[in-house]
């Protein structure tokens, strides 16, 4: 079944300035999900391609690898978290997939605090961000041993450089290791980055983002440097409402199911 949902700009010309990120329409993401269906075992939805498939993650599969969700601060990075977090909820019982969250402000994560799938939501300031990244690690080195059997974990990690900034070296050295062995083990560390930050965080990084899923990135020496090919799509992407990624080295893009306030008026 096919379901109405923004339509792509299929020029390339950059996409004409809008208000600040849209809200995100959660009776379309509801509606999605439920003809969309019947989804694997263990998922969860990115958004739709523009091949009018769903753009999903297998949390079986650890081939993905560690995500880096990529976009200015308006590219709309945190609905695109909300539409992983509703798709865990909506898809998956609380044993099969369930999540953490550390942010610099927590604030926009309230909804989700309530589900039985959220195991905690921790402030970077906070002493005890830095002991549930320890924990993790615990639980990532007992499942390669055998043990601490257990639900999918996503470790959301809202503006990485932010995050960085008030971890000391060794939960920095946590951190990594989580990002480059936790998929394998069911744990998922998926970081929303600013394009702005990345100069400071690539040389560092860029080897623990197995995958880089791009929103709109208006300066385009930006956009060349995230893309394998070299040119700047992501800054033909639609601000709040389109991303892209490579799935198989092909280039796609998908969209999530926001509005505009203009939208809300007419």
């Amino acid at each position: 079944m096919t379901l109405a949902f923004p339509e792509f700009s299929t020029s390339l010309v950059k996409p004409s300035p809008q208000p600040a990120t849209p809200p995100l329409r959660y009776g379309m993401l509801e509606r999605i999900l439920a003809h969309a269906a019947p989804f694997p075992n263990d998922t969860l939805l990115f958004g739709m391609g523009e091949d009018g498939f769903p753009l999903i993650l297998e949390l079986n599969d650890p081939g993905a690898g560690t995500f880096a969700l990529i976009g200015d601060r308006d590219s709309g990075l945190r609905n695109l978290m909300r539409v992983l977090l509703y798709s865990l909820v909506y898809l998956n019982a609380p044993e099969h997939a369930a999540f953490y969250a550390i942010g610099v402000e927590t604030l926009w994560l309230d909804d989700y605090i309530g589900y039985a799938h959220c195991l905690g939501v921790e402030r970077a300031y906070y002493h005890a961000a830095r002991e549930l990244i320890l924990h993790l690690v615990s639980v990532c080195e007992a499942r390669r041993a055998g043990r601490h059997p257990g639900p999918h974990v996503v470790l959301l990690l809202d503006d990485f450089r932010a995050l960085l900034a008030r971890f000391d070296g060794e939960t920095q050295n946590d951190l990594r290791y989580l990002m480059q062995a936790g998929p394998a083990q069911g744990i998922w560390p998926i970081a929303s980055i600013h394009s702005e930050d990345i100069g400071h965080l690539w040389y560092d990084w860029q080897t623990v983002w197995r995958t880089r899923i791009l929103g709109h990135i208006a300066d385009e020496r930006i956009a060349r440097k995230l893309d394998v090919d070299g040119l700047p799509r992501a800054a033909y992407l639609q601000p709040g409402r389109e991303f892209g990624t490579r799935v198989q080295r092909r280039w796609l893009r998908f969209a999530i199911p926001a509005f505009y306030e203009h939208e809300l008026r007419a």
